[in-house]
């Protein structure tokens, strides 16, 4: 008998441990749903709803610091927004307003020193100013390792 026990023995063995581990998953499952089954499973089923309890407090607070974040994301998102809406406006005016209203100025002052006969200084346009001096020159870059 005990040689046709330890033959079997380890198909034993893989049942038994299915099976521990399936009571274990079913019981912490029914002890963490609910209060009657975990009085009824004793301490260990008390430890697994104080333990799933502390899991759904630690999931809770993750999740309200999560929202917290996105809360954050769009403040600053509408922030930013009414930032870019002002940009925008003040862009239109100064395109649409007061560049006109420049260009304007300039000429009138052209006619007026023509008529009078002085001579003013050349003056660059916006996109000529840029093109002379309005743009920052490259960076050198420095030589790496390889050119020394």
């Amino acid at each position: 008998m005990p040689d046709e026990l330890a033959q079997h023995l380890p198909e034993w063995a893989v049942l038994i441990v299915v099976v521990t581990v399936a009571v274990n998953y079913a019981g912490r499952m029914l002890a963490e749903a609910s209060e009657g089954w975990a009085k009824a499973l004793g301490p260990l089923g008390r430890r697994w709803r104080e333990r799933g309890q502390r899991r759904a407090d630690e999931r809770r607070a993750e999740r309200s610091t999560r929202l917290q974040e996105l809360a954050d994301l769009e403040r600053e998102r509408d922030y930013f927004e009414a930032k870019a809406r002002r940009f925008g406006d003040r862009l239109a005016l100064l395109e649409d307003g007061y560049l006109v209203y420049d260009a304007e100025w300039h000429r009138k002052v052209r006619i007026r020193a023509a008529e009078l006969g002085c001579k003013l200084p050349e003056h660059h346009g916006y996109l000529a100013w840029l093109r002379a001096n309005g743009r920052p020159d490259p960076q050198p870059e420095e030589e790496s390792e390889e050119d020394r």
